[in-house]
């Protein structure tokens, strides 16, 4: 969860040097459609007043497979040609992708001696739980400010590791000790981790991934668009198309881009809470 601005100088300046951008992204705008969403439709941007607490009634989730990376060769005339030399030339590289998830099982004469120095699973896109977004008014930028508090379903994963990875370090963990090392790492979205021996005698690592995210900062309004500007972390603002009726609104990110950065959100509908508050849980 990221935290909210505390500097309203910091913020201005942010805006300053975002201005730029926007006034950039409005002209791209102008000469662009609403590009690829999947099976997401368009909806409509009719503008208003988003000022209010909004609860999630519906999404629309649309990503794109990400190919793997190719293992084989490079073609020698995209590597840098080397000074002549009397010993043999060095193998020519391969590009791989990271096929072991990062793991880092140290051996148990290393340091850390028979444990887990290192583990990045793979963040799959999830399902839509529930969520709220709330856009507060101000009078400037540093006082005007939105939080996204997003919960996505528990989905069941699966990782595979061949005894390549598991080994790369010095290491032979059975897949208990491999069970034993990641419940003792710190994943908080990663639960219920338990391996079992696969056919080619690596590891077969089944998980429950689940998350509950958000998003705070400074925005604005430029005719139907949100720009939402993360003051912490200094990344571009992200823009989306919204429409106010009533007390529904409809958000959708801005040329058929991801909504305020989720991977695979392109799209919401949402109720707009009164003074009792949002009422029962609502999800897709």
């Amino acid at each position: 969860m990221s935290r909210l601005a505390t500097s309203g100088s910091a913020t201005s300046a942010n805006w300053v040097r975002a201005g730029a951008l926007l006034a950039l992204l409005s002209a791209l705008a102008a000469c662009s459609g609403k590009g690829v969403a999947g099976k997401c439709p368009d909806l409509p941007a009719c503008g208003g007043d988003p000022s209010g607490v909004w609860q999630v009634q519906s999404e629309c989730q649309f990503d794109v497979p990400k190919a793997p990376v190719s293992t084989g060769s490079i073609a020698s005339a995209y590597t840098t040609p080397q000074t002549p030399a009397l010993a043999s030339p060095p193998p020519i590289p391969t590009n791989s992708g990271d096929w072991c998830s990062g793991l880092v099982y140290y051996a148990p004469s290393a340091a850390d001696g028979g444990t887990i120095g290192g583990i990045q699973f793979y963040p799959a896109p999830l399902d839509f739980l529930k969520g709220t977004v709330t856009f507060t008014p101000g009078a400037d930028a540093a006082s005007q400010l939105y939080q996204f508090t997003i919960q996505v379903a528990t989905t069941p994963q699966l990782t595979h590791f061949t005894p390549t990875c598991l080994q790369a370090y010095g290491a032979n963990p059975t897949c208990d000790e491999l069970t034993y090392g990641l419940a003792h790492q710190s994943l908080p979205n990663y639960q219920n981790v338990a391996c079992s021996t696969a056919s080619d005698q690596g590891c077969d690592c089944t998980y429950d991934l689940g998350d509950t995210t958000g998003d705070s900062g400074s925005w604005r309004v430029e005719g139907n668009t949100i720009y939402t500007f993360n003051n912490p972390s200094g990344n571009p603002p992200q823009a989306m198309d919204f429409c106010v009726n009533g007390n529904t609104m409809t958000l959708s990110g801005k040329d058929g881009s991801h909504l305020n950065g989720s991977a695979g959100v392109r799209s919401m509908v949402l109720t707009k809470c009164d003074a009792s508050g949002c009422g029962s849980d609502a999800g897709s």
